[in-house]
């Protein structure tokens, strides 16, 4: 028997009956499922769910330790909020979308129940995503998509002077500064023009935001270096953005980027591959006229 943690968004309405009935069958195997409490408030909110749900036992905050892989049910938003609520790096995690792009997702709500067998009894791969760590005067965050160094005020740029491993690259004069991970180069760097990269491939990319200079363009380099960066501003902070979660510094203060030691274990149970994704997410190769 395992323990399973599930979290998810309110805003799986419309799949509310799937998610109860994926959520019971599981627990009819045997496995011991704790659910977070706000979710499952949000669950039995809607008729049915409450008399299927009503025997699982709930938990508030993080994970405890002692939790063999965790189930996720929304979209990417709510998978990377879940991400950083996850006592153990270790962890694997199924992540079902309800949502609606789901660049991270590996299975549909409506499709899960075929793979509970499979599930239960471990016949899934783990695919490993690379995290980024980010460290400012004593306070320390991940990010699994990217690290964002924006401007507070929308008057005036902001410039981000960056250094690799200690050696200049640039003073981006700019709105802010991107710096993702192959996961997230389909997310906010992607909108800025920045490349597709495959999620297994050992790189970070740092893409302006907004630069004043048109041959500032978006740049790809090996996960194995480290950034340190100092942004300099007529406002006196500047906001820093670890996916989607904001933290206010004073300009001046040195930020230091590497790779993560840990990644993040993502349960794999459908053939879906990166090019599927691209196809079904971005319409490639369909006529949209």
């Amino acid at each position: 028997m395992n323990t399973v943690a599930v979290f998810g968004s309110g805003h799986v309405v419309e799949a509310v009956s799937d998610v109860a009935a994926f959520l019971s069958a599981l627990a009819q195997k045997g496995e011991q499922i704790l659910i977070e409490e706000t979710f499952f408030s949000e669950l039995t909110q809607h008729p049915g769910a409450s008399t299927t749900l009503e025997k699982i036992e709930r938990f508030a905050g993080n994970t405890p330790r002692e939790i063999d892989y965790i189930i996720c049910f929304g979209g990417d938003g709510t998978f990377l909020r879940t991400l950083h609520r996850i006592a153990s790096p270790t962890t694997p995690i199924l992540a079902i979308n309800s949502g609606h792009l789901g660049f991270l997702t590996d299975l549909d709500v409506h499709d899960a129940a075929q793979y509970i067998d499979r599930l239960i009894s471990g016949e899934y791969l783990i695919e490993e995503r690379r995290l980024l760590s980010v460290e400012v005067e004593g306070y320390q965050a991940y990010a699994l998509n990217e690290i964002a160094i924006q401007k507070r005020e929308t008057g005036s740029i902001i410039n981000v002077e960056t250094h690799i491993n200690e050696y200049f690259l640039a003073d981006y004069a700019a709105d802010g500064l991107i710096v993702a991970t192959p996961t997230g180069s389909t997310a906010y760097s992607l909108s800025l023009n920045g490349p597709l990269v495959s999620p297994d491939c050992p790189v970070l990319l740092i893409t302006p935001i907004a630069p004043h200079s048109l041959s500032m363009r978006p740049i790809v380099l090996p996960d194995t270096v480290t950034l340190q960066l100092k942004v300099f501003s007529r406002s006196s902070t500047f906001m820093l953005v670890t996916d989607g979660n904001v933290a206010v510094f004073p300009t001046g203060t040195p930020l230091t980027i590497a790779r993560a030691k840990h990644p993040v274990r993502l349960i794999r149970l459908s053939n879906h591959t990166f090019a599927d994704t691209l196809r079904e997410k971005l319409h490639w190769g369909q006529n949209l006229r």
